[in-house]
């Protein structure tokens, strides 16, 4: 079981992505601190499937753009023994609340795009991060886009040489799986689960969880089986 937490209250999409309709969930339960339990949550977690659920945002402007750290860790303290798995959607702005959910998450993920612009950004959050997580908790780079423009992007060595770290993942670029995702409010793996964006994900998600997957075993042929008998 997998819960997605989307934490950017006033353009969070998480919901929107899934044809989730999120209201202001997230606000309304950091709002209530001193309410906040399971009681609480269920009113604002939605089911998707049986293998994932989401506490979204609506996505208004009028919603504040900061959160108050306590509310969030208590919020992340609760899901945790409602899920295996809490995944952190963060806003792509750097603040105190966004650097303490990342120093202290399990695994932190940045995501760039292949370009001289996220590899800048990229290289200031891996130096802030890994100097508050350590060496045997360091941040993980992912790209994303990837081959959208082949002739000028930036390469994995790129990043791996300017970051001293390697890259953990990569999505690569496909428009019309992404954007049939999008529109539909599905997952990659419901629109095409065998193209190259959805596969990526599965392995990413099977790294980020230390899960792996066993071989299936041959079928033993009749012949094979004969000659033993």
């Amino acid at each position: 079981m997998v819960a997605i937490l989307d934490f950017d209250l006033q353009l969070g999409t998480a919901a929107l992505n899934l044809n989730v309709d999120a209201r202001q969930g997230m606000f309304d339960c950091l709002s209530q601190t001193d309410r906040l339990d399971n009681q609480l949550l269920d009113r604002y977690v939605h089911k998707f499937d049986d293998h994932l659920s989401i506490l979204g945002t609506s996505g208004s402007l009028n919603l504040p753009p900061d959160i108050d750290p306590d509310a969030m860790t208590r919020l992340i303290e609760i899901m945790s023994q409602r899920a295996p798995f809490v995944v952190l959607d963060l806003p792509s702005r750097w603040n105190n609340w966004v650097s303490e959910a990342l120093i202290m998450a399990d695994e932190s993920v940045v995501v760039a795009t292949p370009d001289l612009v996220s590899l800048r950004d990229v290289q200031n959050w891996l130096r802030h991060l890994n100097e508050k997580r350590g060496e045997e908790r360091r941040a993980r780079v992912v790209l994303n886009k990837v081959g959208r423009a082949k002739k000028t992007e930036l390469s994995e060595k790129d990043f791996e040489g300017a970051t001293e770290d390697p890259v953990f993942g990569s999505i690569p670029h496909d428009p019309v799986v992404f954007d049939t995702a999008s529109n539909n409010g599905q997952p990659l793996g419901q629109v095409n689960a065998k193209s190259k964006p959805a596969l990526a994900f599965v392995e990413l998600g099977r790294k980020l969880s230390g899960r792996q997957v066993a071989p299936r075993r041959k079928k033993k042929g009749l012949l094979r089986f004969l000659g033993r008998s």
